[in-house]
């Protein structure tokens, strides 16, 4: 009895396991994935979208993108490698962690200026 348990059990979670995956070499085809932008002077960790621009860490500091690619302002003083953004009409919020073990809550205007 406790073989047939056993068995049905992992069955049902083997089932479970892979259902609704899809298994392919070229996940580019799909339709779902999209390069928004080709970033080719950084390597960047964790991106976001804010507004207009793409907010992303990259050599341990804060970013932000065109969606062209090109920079539009660096923010070198702010350390961070994690993002998590809050853009509203009222205000643009960006909550970041870093290695230094610091969690920052950082507000930005309109104009993507620290305020």
């Amino acid at each position: 009895m406790k073989l047939k348990l056993v068995f049905l059990l992992s069955s049902i979670l083997y089932v479970l396991s892979f259902n609704g995956c899809v298994f392919t070499d070229d996940l580019q085809e799909k339709e779902r994935i999209a390069t928004l932008c080709q970033i080719t002077e950084h390597k960047t960790t964790d991106s976001k979208i804010m507004g207009d621009k793409i907010i992303s860490t990259t050599d341990g500091h804060l970013i932000l993108f065109n969606f062209d690619g090109s920079i539009y302002k660096e923010y070198t003083d702010i350390s961070a490698n994690w993002i998590y953004t809050c853009d509203s009409e009222n205000e643009r919020l960006v909550a970041v962690g870093n290695f230094d073990y610091e969690i920052r809550i950082i507000s930005f205007s309109k104009d993507y200026m620290v305020s």
